[in-house]
Parts: C-alpha cells; structure tokens; sequence
C-alpha cells in the first residue's frame, strides 16, 4: 500500500482549566522536513518528539502548530497594573476638581473602568508537567491523524496509477502485437536489397548495402526493448502492492526506465502505428511522475 504524502489533520483536547489545539499540514518534499509553531514554554515538544514524529511521517515538508490556552483566569495570568491605576485615578481627581459639581467615588470608578491596558496577561512561563503529558499526547495523536488521512488518499492515488500502467500495458501488447509484422515488412525490404546487391556489377563496391542491409536488422528488432518495457511493469505492481519504504522515489525511477525504452522502441521503428503506440506510453510516463512525487 502506498502513502501520500500531502495531507492535513487536527487534534484538540481540554479540561477545566487549559485546551490544546494542534493543526499539522504537509506537502511535498524530497525528505521530511518538520516546521514547529508551538509556545514559548512547550518548545521542550519539538526535541521530545522528533524522533517518533521522523518514524511515523517520514517524508514531506510538515508544518505543525499548537496552541495552548488556559480556561480559567488566574493570579498567576492576568495582573491589575497597579502603577497605571493609580496614575489614571490621580489623573482623574485633578480633572474633577476643575468641574462643578465634582465627580463622586463611582463616577470615577466607572471612567476607570474605560482606561485601556489595566489588566496585563502575563505571558504562560511554565505549564505544569500534566499539561505538557496532554500537549504531547495530542500533537501525537494529530500526527497518526495525518498518516490515516496519508493512507486514505494512497489508495486514490495507487488506483490511479494502476489506471495509468494499464495504459501502458495495453500500448505494450499492442507493440507486441504490430512486431511481427514489422519484422516481416523489414525482412522484405532486406531481400529486395539483397536482390538489388546480386544485380551488381562486380567493378561497384558493395559496402554501401552491406552497411543498409545490417542497420536495417539491428534497427528492426526491438525484442529486448519489450522484454525490459514489461518486467518494469511488473516490478511497477509489485511496488504498488508492497510495503517498502521510499516507494515515491523508486516508482518515479522506473517510470524514467519505461519511458527509455519507449524512446528506443520509437527511434528503432519505422511503423507508425509502433511509433503512436510509444507516444501513449510517454504520455502516461508523465502522470505517473506527476503522482509519484506525492508518494512517500
């Protein structure tokens, strides 16, 4: 079974007193290479977890983020700027003494209540050991989310690409099927070659038609080229239905050798339809490259 290697996939958890959100989004890449976004005081994750995130994804650039939020206020969070209160009420007396009447103790209290910037959020320093425990198992569990979606859309893709090499394949047979006839119609042309050297005159160098003659049945015969052109193939199904590692990499290598032979069998032929045939077969090459550098 084959991997995809772009995917996206969440995973969140929360209690009374925090919630942890992780979003993890990966494309395309020729290794894995891991983006972490994650706060200040959960940094210690991206180390922690390397190594099983490496094992899990394997290749594909990997963009993960965390967030963490406490629930519930506290001392320890949100904090009364003190000096600022005092300048601001300070502030407020003097204006008040300048009005008549002057301004009781709640009227104040509510025009505090307007001054910006009172309540400072202190930035999370430390959070406990448990909620480092929860960050961690939710980033993991976000990443076995990710390789699930991987797997899902690996199976589009491997039907896909069995589509594409049962292209080729028809293309192959038919090759195979226009051969013989092509090495018939070559071996006419020889014997009327052959003839046309008998008829001669002795004073006239022959080498010329020698040389016509053995190109002509070097050129006609593209058994070996059919012989490769079909074992990659198979080894093509193989891959598709084996469980090997790198098989984005391996796939897009033997997709080059199909089309190699398709160039040689196209310059050895003089049939058109052969020719056609090849040009099918390129054709499909191309989009089983295309979707094989977004196998793992």
């Amino acid at each position: 079974m084959i991997l995809s290697m772009t995917g996206q996939a969440q995973a969140s958890w929360h209690d009374d007193q925090a919630r942890i959100e992780v979003s993890i989004t990966a494309v395309n890449h020729r290794y894995l290479d891991l983006h972490w976004k994650l706060p200040d005081a959960l940094s210690t994750l991206a180390t922690r977890l390397e190594a099983q995130i490496k094992a899990l994804l394997q290749r594909g650039r990997v963009d993960i983020s965390l967030h963490y939020s406490a629930t519930t206020a506290s001392d320890a969070t949100v904090q009364l700027d003190h000096p600022r209160l005092a300048l601001a009420y300070k502030q407020l007396q003097t204006a008040s003494a300048q009005l008549t009447p002057t301004l009781s103790d709640i009227a104040l209290g509510q025009l505090l209540a307007q001054v910006p910037s009172l309540w400072t959020t202190r930035t999370i320093d430390e959070i406990p050991a448990t909620m480092l425990e929860r960050a961690a198992e939710t980033l993991l569990c976000a990443c076995h989310n990710l390789s699930t979606m991987r797997t899902q859309e690996g199976r589009h893709l491997e039907k896909h690409l069995r589509e594409e090499l049962k292209g080729i394949r028809a293309a192959l047979t038919y090759i195979q099927e226009q051969s013989p006839q092509v090495l018939e119609a070559t071996r006419q042309r020889i014997m009327e070659r052959i003839a046309q050297w008998e008829l001669l005159p002795a004073s006239q160098d022959p080498s010329s038609l020698e040389r016509e003659v053995v190109n002509s049945l070097l050129r006609g015969d593209i058994t070996e080229e059919v012989v490769r052109l079909d074992s990659h193939l198979q080894q093509c199904d193989q891959l598709l239905g084996s469980d090997q590692d790198r098989v984005g990499k391996k796939l897009d290598f033997l997709a080059q050798e199909i089309q190699r032979e398709a160039n040689t069998i196209a310059a050895k032929s003089s049939d058109a339809k052969i020719t056609h045939a090849t040009l099918d077969i390129k054709a499909h090459v191309e989009k089983i490259r295309e979707q094989a550098h977004n196998v793992i």
